[in-house]
């Protein structure tokens, strides 16, 4: 699902050159998910947000148009 999301819409309508992600640094579960699908760790950061529950770290994971590609041709034969 998430393959397809990113070839449909983010590499393929939005145009995207890059897709980010931002699990919560704990959820290891989701951040190891990510990981398998391509995406690659950059940075943590804090996140200040109206409503107090949304405010707190996040992980900021991105994959690029070129590595996705490459993925998906490496998988595909």
């Amino acid at each position: 699902m998430l393959r397809a999301a990113l070839s449909q819409i983010v590499f393929g309508e939005m145009g995207a050159e890059h897709a980010c992600i931002n699990p919560a640094p704990e959820n290891i579960r989701a951040i190891k998910s990510y990981e398998k699908a391509g995406f690659v760790q950059d940075r943590i950061v804090y996140v200040r947000d109206s409503q107090p529950e949304n405010t707190g770290h996040e992980r900021i994971m991105l994959q690029s148009r070129e590595a996705f590609l490459s993925r998906i041709a490496n998988t595909d034969q």
